[in-house]
Protein backbone atom coordinates (compact mmCIF):
# COMPACT_ATOMS: atom_id res chain seq x y z
CA UNK A 1 0.00 0.00 0.00
CA UNK A 2 2.76 2.31 0.91
CA UNK A 3 4.45 1.51 -2.08
CA UNK A 4 1.81 2.88 -4.35
CA UNK A 5 1.19 6.07 -1.82
CA UNK A 6 -0.93 4.98 -0.11
CA UNK A 7 -2.08 7.23 3.14
CA UNK A 8 -4.17 4.94 4.88
CA UNK A 9 -3.14 4.39 8.38
CA UNK A 10 -3.04 0.35 8.99
CA UNK A 11 -3.50 -1.87 11.71
CA UNK A 12 -2.50 -5.24 12.09
CA UNK A 13 -4.51 -7.91 13.33
CA UNK A 14 -2.57 -11.10 13.86
CA UNK A 15 -2.78 -14.51 15.41
CA UNK A 16 0.93 -14.36 15.91
CA UNK A 17 2.03 -12.35 18.87
CA UNK A 18 5.56 -12.78 18.34
CA UNK A 19 8.20 -10.15 18.22
CA UNK A 20 8.91 -11.09 14.57
CA UNK A 21 5.59 -10.45 13.59
CA UNK A 22 5.43 -6.85 15.82
CA UNK A 23 8.65 -5.60 13.55
CA UNK A 24 7.22 -6.74 10.54
CA UNK A 25 4.02 -4.22 11.39
CA UNK A 26 6.44 -1.54 12.42
CA UNK A 27 8.54 -1.73 9.11
CA UNK A 28 5.08 -2.14 7.01
CA UNK A 29 4.17 1.12 7.82
CA UNK A 30 1.71 -0.15 10.59
CA UNK A 31 0.04 2.40 13.36
CA UNK A 32 -0.95 -0.30 15.31
CA UNK A 33 -0.19 -4.23 16.13
CA UNK A 34 -3.59 -6.00 17.68
CA UNK A 35 -3.69 -9.71 18.74
CA UNK A 36 -6.86 -11.41 17.25
CA UNK A 37 -7.64 -12.33 20.88
CA UNK A 38 -7.91 -8.61 22.44
CA UNK A 39 -11.62 -7.39 23.00
CA UNK A 40 -13.19 -5.95 19.89
CA UNK A 41 -13.68 -2.76 21.98
CA UNK A 42 -9.73 -2.64 22.24
CA UNK A 43 -9.80 -2.83 18.29
CA UNK A 44 -12.36 0.11 18.29
CA UNK A 45 -10.09 1.99 20.44
CA UNK A 46 -7.11 1.40 17.85
CA UNK A 47 -9.20 2.40 14.86
CA UNK A 48 -9.83 5.50 16.62
CA UNK A 49 -6.52 6.15 17.66
CA UNK A 50 -4.79 5.68 14.76
CA UNK A 51 -7.77 7.74 12.68
CA UNK A 52 -6.91 10.54 15.19
CA UNK A 53 -2.91 10.58 13.86
CA UNK A 54 -1.91 8.11 16.92
CA UNK A 55 0.53 4.72 17.18
CA UNK A 56 0.16 2.08 19.35
CA UNK A 57 3.81 1.21 19.14
CA UNK A 58 5.34 2.72 22.01
CA UNK A 59 8.25 4.79 21.65
CA UNK A 60 10.25 2.21 23.94
CA UNK A 61 9.04 -0.61 22.29
CA UNK A 62 10.12 0.34 18.78
CA UNK A 63 13.49 0.98 20.21
CA UNK A 64 13.59 -2.66 21.88
CA UNK A 65 12.63 -4.26 18.54
CA UNK A 66 15.23 -2.77 16.52
CA UNK A 67 17.84 -3.47 19.00
CA UNK A 68 17.04 -7.07 19.03
CA UNK A 69 17.07 -6.83 15.53
CA UNK A 70 20.45 -5.43 14.77
CA UNK A 71 21.94 -7.95 17.51
CA UNK A 72 20.61 -10.98 15.04
CA UNK A 73 21.74 -9.50 12.22
CA UNK A 74 24.94 -9.04 13.72
CA UNK A 75 25.22 -13.01 14.72
CA UNK A 76 23.82 -14.31 11.33
CA UNK A 77 26.72 -12.01 10.07
CA UNK A 78 29.48 -13.25 12.30
CA UNK A 79 29.11 -16.65 10.47
CA UNK A 80 31.01 -18.22 7.72
CA UNK A 81 29.68 -19.73 5.16
CA UNK A 82 31.27 -23.08 6.63
CA UNK A 83 29.40 -22.75 9.98
CA UNK A 84 26.14 -21.88 8.37
CA UNK A 85 26.77 -25.29 6.11
CA UNK A 86 27.19 -27.25 9.28
CA UNK A 87 24.12 -25.60 10.86
CA UNK A 88 22.29 -26.55 8.05
CA UNK A 89 23.10 -30.00 8.70
CA UNK A 90 22.57 -29.86 12.12
CA UNK A 91 19.29 -28.74 11.83
CA UNK A 92 18.92 -31.86 9.43
CA UNK A 93 19.21 -34.52 11.96
CA UNK A 94 22.67 -34.94 10.67
CA UNK A 95 25.49 -36.02 13.66
CA UNK A 96 28.80 -34.84 13.41
CA UNK A 97 30.35 -37.56 12.20
CA UNK A 98 28.44 -37.66 8.72
CA UNK A 99 28.68 -34.03 8.94
CA UNK A 100 32.25 -34.66 9.10
CA UNK A 101 31.99 -37.35 6.52
CA UNK A 102 29.34 -35.72 4.09
CA UNK A 103 31.93 -32.63 4.01
CA UNK A 104 35.23 -34.28 3.67
CA UNK A 105 36.73 -32.83 7.25
CA UNK A 106 37.88 -34.66 10.50
CA UNK A 107 35.44 -34.87 13.20
CA UNK A 108 37.20 -33.09 15.45
CA UNK A 109 37.13 -29.63 12.28
CA UNK A 110 33.15 -30.35 12.94
CA UNK A 111 33.38 -30.34 17.00
CA UNK A 112 35.30 -26.96 16.53
CA UNK A 113 32.46 -25.41 14.30
CA UNK A 114 29.69 -26.33 16.79
CA UNK A 115 31.43 -24.93 19.52
CA UNK A 116 32.55 -21.80 17.49
CA UNK A 117 28.84 -21.64 16.84
CA UNK A 118 27.90 -22.00 20.14
CA UNK A 119 30.39 -19.04 21.29
CA UNK A 120 28.71 -17.18 17.96
CA UNK A 121 25.30 -17.36 19.06
CA UNK A 122 25.49 -17.48 22.57
CA UNK A 123 24.64 -21.52 23.20
CA UNK A 124 25.66 -23.86 25.53
CA UNK A 125 24.81 -26.54 23.66
CA UNK A 126 23.88 -28.45 19.63
CA UNK A 127 20.39 -28.20 20.40
CA UNK A 128 19.92 -24.65 21.54
CA UNK A 129 22.60 -23.56 18.05
CA UNK A 130 19.90 -25.21 16.79
CA UNK A 131 17.19 -23.66 17.80
CA UNK A 132 18.90 -20.01 17.84
CA UNK A 133 19.58 -20.99 14.32
CA UNK A 134 16.00 -21.65 13.35
CA UNK A 135 15.04 -18.04 15.53
CA UNK A 136 17.64 -16.24 13.11
CA UNK A 137 16.05 -17.60 9.83
CA UNK A 138 19.36 -19.40 9.40
CA UNK A 139 17.82 -22.81 9.01
CA UNK A 140 13.78 -24.26 8.32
Amino acid sequence: MRAVGCKAKVIFLSRDDGESAHFAALEAGASAFIHKSRATAELIDAVRSTADGGSLFEPTTIAAMVNTRREADRQRERLTPREKEILSLMAGGTSSREIATALGISYYTVRTHIRSLGVKLACHNKMAVVLRARELALVH
